[in-house]
């Protein structure tokens, strides 16, 4: 029985091939995240819509209880 010529021989990926790995994984790896970006960034804008909505509400109600401390007294 004879041995394969290239049995302690390791197998080597070279740079070229390296190359065409990364890109490959940076071309399709990013699939979909444009779509989850804008979700959330469309998230992140209704946040700061409900913020500024809950600091004109607690304004609101600052005014209303200054005002029924004002005909209470």
């Amino acid at each position: 029985m004879t041995e394969h010529p290239n049995k302690n021989n390791p197998v080597t990926l070279g740079c070229g091939t390296l190359i065409l790995i990364g890109l490959i994984v940076l071309i399709f790896g990013n699939n979909g995240t444009q779509e989850l970006d804008r979700k959330i960034d469309q998230l992140n804008k209704d946040v700061q819509e409900l913020k500024t909505l809950n600091q004109q509400q607690n304004e609101e109600l600052r005014q209303l209880k200054n005002m029924v401390e004002t005909l209470i007294n």
